[in-house]
């Protein structure tokens, strides 16, 4: 069985050679590698130069975004399994091919095989049958986390260049509503850039526009409705992106004041990865807090910009926001039994977003070109949900 590797690049200095030498390094051998270059200016071309003699295709010129590009790729290839890696992105480790190869052969009737990948420090499950609402509702399908026959593109198409970010994602759908199969693995296969546009408002507008279409088309039913889920995934983006982007504005500190009931001292629950993002967000716009609470003991006496981490009974009276949405309900439930109220006491991550986005709107803040893109009243949408 022969895997093609398709790397699309540009401008990736800084990370590309990663990238060709997890390549490289891989145990199992029988792959080509395949790099379609943008036309680079910023010294990739000359790493990637270096590697030539290894390559079974390179070439450098324009193109018209990534799909373009991952498009002429799949012209080159001679595999019987097509694997895309991002120019950002590397694998796992040396092992990843021949796992692959193995889970082929060990399912010889499956057409498409989606693993996991690692991002942001954790492992990220793509869609899982049976734990998400439906594969057609916002299904993470990562074409780094994609291991696809190559008879799949000559039968069903390549990449729609209609879409600019979400094009793997309509691919997969394609291919499902054709009736072929698809099998999920535990197998972690790259390390993967969540800072590139998959990340942004503008992969969220997209994902609902291939979303609503395969909905209506195969007159799918939804247990929920397709415009307030992709609007609360506005809202989950929107604010991650405030958070990684560290961003301050003038104009922050009063709206949030106005959240936590103009408290001058607050405190967080949750000394997580959103957590440390959302104490220094909050500290770096001009709000004091007081401590981070957390249950886990091996946190409890350790600090997060400067702040102690502490238990909830070593923590004063203060209004708390809970920085997590994974177990915002549970936490919430416990500081009711400990007598506090919501709003008046407390407030859950996903209500003070709510709020926070809501009042950004209402000033005018840029959302991205979502609503421009997607028609879905995002502050309309917000204010239903406040209520």
């Amino acid at each position: 069985m022969k895997i093609s590797i398709i790397t699309v690049t540009y401008n990736c200095r800084a990370t590309i050679e990663r990238t060709i030498l997890s390549v490289l390094s891989q145990k199992y051998k029988n792959y080509e590698y395949i790099i379609i270059d943008g036309g680079s200016t910023d010294g990739t071309v000359e790493i990637i130069d270096k590697y030539r003699d290894r390559l079974a295709y390179f070439i450098s010129e324009p193109d018209d975004g990534i799909y373009d590009a991952m498009n002429k790729g799949l012209k080159r290839v001679s595999g019987d399994i097509v694997h895309f890696l991002n120019g950002n992105d590397y694998y796992y480790d040396a092992n990843v091919l021949a796992t692959i190869q193995k889970r082929f052969s060990e399912h010889t009737d499956v057409d498409v095989i989606i693993a996991k990948v690692m991002s942001d420090g954790k492992v990220c499950n793509t869609y899982l049958p049976g734990e998400n609402i439906s594969i057609y509702l916002d299904a993470h399908f990562p074409h780094q986390a994609t291991f696809a026959k190559a008879t799949l593109y000559t039968q069903y198409g390549d990449f729609d260049p209609e879409y600019s970010i979400c094009a793997d994602y309509d691919w997969i759908l394609r291919i499902y509503k054709s009736g072929r199969k698809l099998y999920w693995c535990d197998d972690i296969v790259v390390y993967y850039d969540t800072y590139g546009v998959s990340s942004s408002i503008k992969c969220v507008a997209e994902q609902y526009l291939v979303s609503k279409k395969y909905v209506s088309e195969m007159k799918i039913f939804l247990p929920v409705n397709v415009e307030d889920y992709y609007a609360d995934e506005f809202r989950k983006v929107f604010s991650r992106n405030l958070l990684k982007r560290k961003v301050v504005n003038k104009e922050f500190k009063p709206i949030i004041a106005a959240i936590v009931q103009g408290e001058n001292e607050i405190n967080i629950w949750g000394a997580g990865y959103i957590g440390n993002m959302f104490c220094e967000f909050l500290v770096n716009n001009g709000i004091k807090v007081k401590y981070v609470i957390d249950s886990d003991t091996n946190k409890i006496g350790h600090t997060i910009n400067d702040i102690s981490i502490c238990g909830i009974d070593d923590a004063e009276d203060n209004f708390i926001i809970i920085s997590s949405e994974d177990y915002e309900t549970d936490i919430g439930c416990l500081l009711e039994e400990r007598g506090m109220l919501p709003d008046k006491d407390f407030i859950t991550y996903t209500k003070f977003t709510i709020e926070f986005i809501k009042k950004l709107l209402e000033c005018g803040y840029d959302d991205g070109g979502f609503q421009k893109i997607t028609g879905i009243d995002v502050l309309k949408n917000l204010k239903e949900q406040v209520k």
